[in-house]
């Protein structure tokens, strides 16, 4: 019987997810905790938070994803939320919601936030400076996971105020429930891009999975590739308002226009102009599209100039 020839698609889903998916799971997991935060930018981008929730560093909270899953018992995948047989992941972003921690994925129904929580480990991930914002239903698991973390207080947590039975909340506390909701929903905001930049984790795809680790890396990998995108939009935006706020101040003599353009955005710095040669020269180096290089075995990056 003839063979038919291998596609393109599953010669690289055979390559890159089966001949080593432990250790491309140990790189991503290693790139998406260094790459695109540190603790001095987590308190830095902290100051742009409501005047109540300053010191928060990070959000936590699960994805659910729709799966058929033939290695476990299809009643332990059903998920409440989605009504269906699913995985979740549990998933920390920082507050330019870039994802920095990602769980295993595990079945819906026998696994809670709170434990998936535990097992995660996010204790051993985060420094003590670090205040991740949970939702109610994590709080219960803080003083377990807190018995295994040395520096770590009920402090570097943050989550709604609960409602005792017969007690009503004070407005105060209302007041800090309500800000705290619209706070932590930014992390259902990066879900949602997510989801229509990779429909695989969509709620509406159905996903097909062989390996659960398979996964896990995939998730990781998508992840990784939306910071990349969130970096790049980043380093434009900061790019055109240096160049707006310079333009306005140089003296200008001649004009020089040039078009600043990424993988799916373009922005114009419109018309900047300068009188001394190396004024120009500098502009010229600026304005050449950023490249992001990766090392992948040291797991440096750097962006730079084209020249």
């Amino acid at each position: 019987m003839a063979r038919h020839p291998s596609t393109p698609s599953n010669t690289i889903h055979k390559e890159f997810y089966m001949h080593n998916p432990a250790a491309l799971s140990r790189l991503l997991t290693a790139m998406l905790s260094e790459m695109f935060s540190m603790m001095k930018l987590r308190l830095l981008a902290a100051e742009r938070n409501p005047e109540l929730f300053k010191y928060v560093t990070l959000n936590l909270d699960g994805h659910d994803s729709r799966i058929i899953y033939v290695n476990e018992d299809k009643a332990s995948l059903y998920s409440y939320k989605l009504k269906k047989p699913g995985f979740r992941v549990q998933v920390c972003t920082n507050i330019n919601n870039m994802v920095l921690f990602v769980s295993a994925p595990a079945p819906r129904r026998d696994y809670n936030d709170g434990t998936m929580l535990l097992r995660m480990g996010i204790q051993n991930k985060i420094y003590k400076l670090d205040c991740v914002a949970l939702d109610g239903g994590y709080s219960l698991f803080i003083g377990k996971l807190l018995d295994s973390a040395d520096e770590l207080q009920y402090e570097n947590f943050c989550y709604p105020i609960r409602k005792m039975r017969g007690i009503a909340l004070t407005e105060e506390k209302k007041v800090y429930n309500e800000i705290f909701g619209s706070f932590s929903s930014h992390i259902d905001g990066y879900f949602g891009e997510m989801q229509s930049t990779f429909t695989k984790f969509s709620r509406t795809v159905v996903n097909k999975v062989a390996e659960k680790e398979t996964f896990g890396v995939q998730y990781k990998l998508a992840c990784f590739l939306m910071s990349i995108k969130r970096f790049l939009h980043s380093v434009s935006s900061t790019l055109s308002q240096k160049l707006s706020v310079l333009s306005q101040s140089l003296v200008l003599s001649s004009t020089l226009t040039r078009q600043v353009q990424f993988e799916d955005c373009s922005l114009s710095d419109g018309a900047v102009t300068a009188t001394l040669d190396e004024t120009m020269r500098w502009f010229t180096r600026v304005l050449n599209r950023p490249v992001l290089t990766i090392d992948m075995e040291s797991k440096r990056w750097s962006m730079r100039s084209r020249r």
